[in-house]
Order: structure tokens, then C-alpha cells, then sequence
């Protein structure tokens, strides 16, 4: 299939093929339960039991419970879809799920440049494993497509809330993500121009660095957050 996105940030070599995995991960929810079900993903096949019912306990002892229900609905297709078949991996539904996003017709300006950061810094990580021979496996790139995906959102999220509040606040909000997403790197890229190419662009709506490890940086935005918006 042709690409419609380009990027001109970035060369073409930001398109490497997509890892393949095990899930059908379509719904991004509190971090603390998003990560047991990627958890769910990688040990299914060796311990059903186990994985399983750890899995609902976290849910069933959530607090909130409209998204304890989403989740347990999301856990019986996903038991479902298990029995069946092999699917995608976090990683890949959230790349092709931006992906779709830019190349959406009916996709606004702000929705194309939000979903192309997603996959820019999904392709980041992934040839910067390969430029260096790491051995990562489907959790490493899952685990960071998640908390990506749950960093970007909750920033949108909690930029509308202060926008009600002030310029000020609207302000510290862009500060509090990027500033965690600058001070976790996860490589240690040294071609800045490359890496912090999104930083320095006064236009758009996503200003972080690529080199970031999206799981530190989403765990002191949420923890930063929270003394912004008191």
C-alpha cells in the first residue's frame, strides 16, 4: 500500500516494516492496567492461567468503574481473539492507526500532525534499536507504543482542561510534557537536529523530543502534572 503521509522532517528510511505480535489492543486507558494487558500479551502463551487472572483482578479492583467495565469487555474479546488467532501488536495498531490518521482525507490539520509525531517517534525507536543491534523483543516496543500513545493523549487532555484556566496554565501544561519528555532519553541521539526536530518547531502541536523513553517520560508527566493544575 502506498504512503500518502510524507514527512519532511524526516528521510524515507523512517519507514521500516512493522514488527508483528500478538494482540488486538484498540483503546488506551489507565497506564496502570494498559500495562497488564501487555503483560497479558507476552506470557499468554506460557502461562495461561496465571496471566489471566492476575489480568481481571487488576480490573475488578479499579476504581473507576466505567473504564473497569470497558476493560473487562476489551478482556473477553482479546480471550476471544486468543483462542482464535495471532494479531497484531500494540506497536503495529498504533503505528497504522495514526498512520491512517495522516493519510485520512477528512483528517484536520491538528489531527494530521498530532497522528504523523506518533509515527515518526515509532519509527525513531525502531531503527535506532536496529542502528544499534539492541535485542529488544515485542514488550520493549509495545510497552513504549502504549505509554506513547497515553503520553500524547493525556498531553491533549490536560491541554484543553487549562485552556479553560488560563494562557498561563496552557503554558506550564506544554512545559510540564516536554521538559519530561527532554529529560527522558532513551538513547542518547546525538544528532539533536534529528532528535529534537519536533522541539523546535514552533508549529506544531506535539513538542518533544524523539529520543524518549515514552515510559519514564509519561510516569513524571503524570507525576508533574498534577502541581501544575492544583
Amino acid at each position: 500500500m502506498a504512503l500518502l503521509a510524507t514527512f519532511p522532517r524526516l528521510s524515507g528510511d523512517f519507514f521500516p516494516p512493522v514488527k508483528r505480535g500478538f494482540s488486538i489492543f484498540q483503546q488506551n486507558f489507565k497506564v496502570k492496567i494498559v500495562l497488564k494487558f501487555v503483560n497479558y500479551f507476552c506470557i499468554l502463551k506460557k502461562d495461561f492461567i496465571f496471566a489471566t487472572v492476575d489480568l481481571v483482578f487488576t480490573i475488578l479492583n479499579y476504581k473507576d468503574k466505567a473504564i473497569m467495565k470497558k476493560c473487562m469487555l476489551l478482556f473477553c474479546l482479546v480471550a476471544l481473539s486468543s483462542v482464535q488467532s495471532y494479531g497484531q501488536s500494540i506497536y503495529e495498531t498504533v503505528y497504522r492507526g495514526a498512520l491512517a490518521k495522516v493519510n485520512s482525507a477528512s483528517s484536520s490539520d491538528a489531527t494530521i500532525d498530532i497522528n504523523q509525531f506518533e509515527v515518526t517517534a515509532l519509527n525513531y525507536l525502531y531503527l535506532q534499536v536496529e542502528k544499534r543491534d539492541l535485542e529488544m523483543g515485542d514488550y520493549f516496543y509495545d510497552n513504549q507504543a502504549v505509554n506513547l500513545k497515553s503520553f500524547v493523549d493525556d498531553f491533549l487532555y490536560y491541554l484543553e482542561t487549562a485552556r479553560t484556566m488560563s494562557t498561563d496554565k496552557r503554558k506550564a501544561v506544554i512545559d510540564c510534557f516536554r521538559n519530561a519528555s527532554l529529560k527522558n532519553e532513551m538513547f542518547g541521539d546525538l544528532n539533536r537536529e534529528r532528535s529534537l526536530c519536533y522541539v523546535n518547531d514552533v508549529n506544531t502541536y506535539t513538542p518533544f523530543s524523539l529520543d524518549t523513553n515514552w515510559e519514564k517520560a509519561y510516569s513524571q508527566a503524570m507525576k508533574d502534572i498534577k502541581e501544575v493544575l492544583k
